[in-house]
């Protein structure tokens, strides 16, 4: 009689999105949502690289000096903030940098907040411009996008987030211009194509500390948030896919033993 032993093995499997991400985001406690999106990003299981907040704003010259290792840049709420992220962003040979990787294809998620309407010091593209005014909420969807409801419905709760930058005039050259969310000429969301990349620019804020007139999407509807992120990541840097983890568990519980008769 002979035994035959069969071990299952359980491979336990994660979502990931297909893009290598770059986030510039700031530390945990910063002003205006600092460590949201680090937070947020880790939460969905999505793999990135973080610059801005180690061991100080200084680390962010990493990112361009690196930038073709990555298909996805976030710029978060509160990268505005800081003076040495705006002093690298602001460099003109960063700029240009940022502006021909998107061209060759790069996306990029621009969710700054800055006061001034000063945008353009991130992405400097030429005639693009940002208006730094508020806004109240109520914000009407002019042309409808995945991005509002693909893989999850979010647009009546990213309506009733107030505005804190607002865009105004897409670059030159900018193709597949699309004015998403609207409130009286205030463009709080938009996206456009640039030569062979493309961007997609949220003046709201989606995760804030700011409990006074303007708290983020994740304060005044508690969740939608990570839904919003994914569906960012879903649209610019693929659906998330089954990944195998390098965990692999042998289940010795489960081994069977077959007896086959001569």
């Amino acid at each position: 009689m002979k035994k035959i032993f069969i071990i299952f093995l359980l491979v336990l499997s994660i979502p990931a999105f297909a893009a290598n991400i770059a986030l510039i985001d700031r530390p945990v406690g910063a002003i205006h949502g600092g460590g949201f999106y680090n937070s947020a990003l880790t939460t969905l299981g999505t793999d990135f690289d973080l610059f801005g907040t180690h061991p100080s704003a200084a680390g962010l010259q990493n990112m361009y000096d690196n930038i073709n290792d990555y298909n996805l840049v976030v710029f978060a709420m509160n990268a505005g903030k800081d003076t040495t992220i705006n002093s690298i962003a602001s460099n003109v040979t960063n700029q240009g940098t940022l502006r021909n990787w998107l061209s060759g294809g790069g996306q990029i998620f621009f969710n700054i907040y800055d006061d001034g309407g000063n945008g353009t010091n991130f992405l400097n593209l030429p005639g693009l411009s940002f208006s730094g005014a508020d806004s109240g909420s109520g914000f009407t969807t002019l042309n409808d996008d995945d991005l509002l409801h693909s893989p999850n419905e979010i647009e009546a709760a990213l309506q009733g987030v107030r505005g804190w930058e607002s865009f105004s005039l897409f670059p030159t050259g900018a193709t597949n211009t699309k004015v998403i969310l609207d409130l009286n000429g205030y463009k709080s969301m938009v996206s456009f194509d640039f030569g062979a990349g493309r961007v997609v620019f949220l003046g709201q804020p989606v995760g804030s500390t700011d409990s006074g007139p303007f708290p983020g999407l994740a304060q005044t509807s508690p969740g939608t948030d990570l839904l919003f992120l994914e569906n960012v990541l879903n649209e610019l840097s693929g659906p998330a896919v089954p990944e195998p983890s390098s965990l692999i568990l042998l289940c010795s519980g489960l081994v069977a033993f077959i007896r086959l008769k001569k």
